[in-house]
């Protein structure tokens, strides 16, 4: 019986073209060894986050991000961020991501920080 726990990773964005090309990158490098949650309703994310959680890797839209999301238990945070500019990040835990660089730019950055 396997009781390893698979790390649960969070992707969160309203643009479906983009999120689909971020999740297979994932999928192709990892398959099936880590739970994915995929939201591109707010509604339904904010629904998600309304009671405690704990998740290994959340990938989320700058839009979305609220200071609220330190209070869960997540590990790393990827902010997508849609202007190229550097963000001033407080915790080591958050990231800053600019969103359209190339898929595979931005899935070695969250698989290089989130080992």
């Amino acid at each position: 019986m396997n009781t390893l726990k698979r790390p649960v990773v969070v992707f969160a964005d309203p643009d479906q073209k983009y999120m689909r090309m971020l999740i297979i990158r994932f999928l192709e490098a990892f398959d099936d060894l880590f739970e994915l949650n995929v939201f591109t309703d707010k509604e339904c994310y904010d629904d998600f986050f309304s009671y405690p959680k704990t998740i290994d890797v959340l990938v989320v839209n700058s839009g979305w991000y609220t200071e609220e999301l330190q209070k869960q238990h997540i590990e790393r945070i990827f902010i997508l961020e849609e202007n190229n500019m550097e963000i001033q990040e407080s915790p080591d835990y958050i990231k800053t991501v600019y969103k359209y660089t190339n898929a595979k730019t931005i899935f070695n950055k969250i698989v290089a920080e989130s080992e």
